[in-house]
């Protein structure tokens, strides 16, 4: 694999079977001189201990196995669980929210507060949604979901597609890795997870 570093108006990381590209000037961290020209509340995931958690993250796009017929926003949800999975499963010692890229009180209170995300999501019938605009609501990177509270961090559907993942995970010890990875029904995973937004298993 060839290793090349970037720096300054180059991308941030780019991972493929061959390149790994590192955009050095965005994981310098907080005293570096010059930071990323990114949102303030980007800034958390640009560290230099969250540059491995989101190269195997990247890393894992090849194994996350899909069906290219099913664009709700569940199997969206699940790939980026699988993901995170992939990456958590790498780096068993990394704190989640390095994984995920939120700060630690962030991911504290949505912990505390997943039933009301999942409320949400089971209120307004989002997990078999379609439409892209409302499907970025909840998976694209902005500073909060307002849709939910002021204070729910942004791309909250895929931290709980990743909190599926890891029910479906802790629920079907026989199932592999690599089986959890290739599996494409969505729907199957969110069932046999028994995940319903419980704080405790």
């Amino acid at each position: 694999m060839q290793l090349v570093f970037t720096g300054f108006m180059g991308p941030d990381l780019m991972v493929s079977d061959s390149v790994l590209v590192i955009g050095i000037d965005y994981f310098m961290g907080s005293k570096a001189k010059y930071r990323p020209d990114v949102y303030a509340y980007q800034l958390w995931r640009y560290t230099p201990q969250a540059l491995v958690p989101q190269m195997l993250f990247i890393a894992s796009e090849p194994y996350v196995k899909s069906d290219p017929k099913d664009r709700t926003l569940l199997a969206e949800m699940i790939n980026y669980g699988k993901g995170y999975l992939f990456a958590q499963t790498m780096l068993p010692q990394t704190p989640d929210s390095l994984l995920i890229g939120y700060t630690g009180k962030q991911l504290a209170e949505t912990e505390i507060a997943q039933d009301l995300v999942w409320g949400h999501f089971i209120d307004e019938k989002l997990l078999y949604e379609t439409n892209p605009n409302k499907k970025i609501r909840y998976l694209g990177d902005r500073p909060q979901t307002p849709e939910i509270g002021p204070r729910c961090p942004g791309s909250i559907g895929r931290w709980l597609g990743w909190k599926i993942v890891r029910y479906y995970q802790d629920n079907n010890p026989d199932v592999s890795l690599k089986e959890l990875m290739t599996n494409t029904n969505a729907r199957q995973i969110l069932e046999a997870s028994k995940y319903r937004g419980q704080t405790e298993q």
